[in-house]
């Protein structure tokens, strides 16, 4: 069981290294919410978020999405109760249908997308 928790904390620790801010999306799900305690935990080992100076230590940093009221995507209540459990500063991107749109850049989808088959 050693050795499980060693190798899911090694993701948020490897990603947790860079030279940029760096912060958690937080949304209402299992997923996101264990990365966001995992990553409390390193913070609480000593390991530092991103180009966060040395000297002063800070609260993790997460967003999250709020889409508005009748879409039935809305998660930001629950990534928000979430975020007072380890204690961090949660931001809330508002985002309606045009936003969306406005920010879809369908190239950068695209260019992700495998093609091909594996034989």
């Amino acid at each position: 069981m050693e050795n499980v928790c060693t190798r899911l904390l090694e993701a948020p620790r490897s990603r947790l290294k860079a030279d940029v801010p760096v912060a958690v999306c937080l949304l209402g799900g299992i997923d996101s919410s264990s990365v966001a305690g995992m990553v409390a935990h390193l913070m609480k080992q000593g390991h530092h978020l991103g180009s966060e100076s040395l000297t002063v230590p800070s609260k993790m940093k997460c967003f999250t999405v709020h889409f508005d009221k009748g879409t039935g995507a809305d998660e930001s209540a629950v990534a928000h109760r979430t975020a007072t459990w380890p204690g961090v500063d949660i931001h809330m991107v508002k985002m309606d249908e045009e936003a969306l749109v406005a920010r879809f850049d369908a190239q950068r989808v695209l260019s992700t997308v495998r093609t091909g088959h594996r034989t």
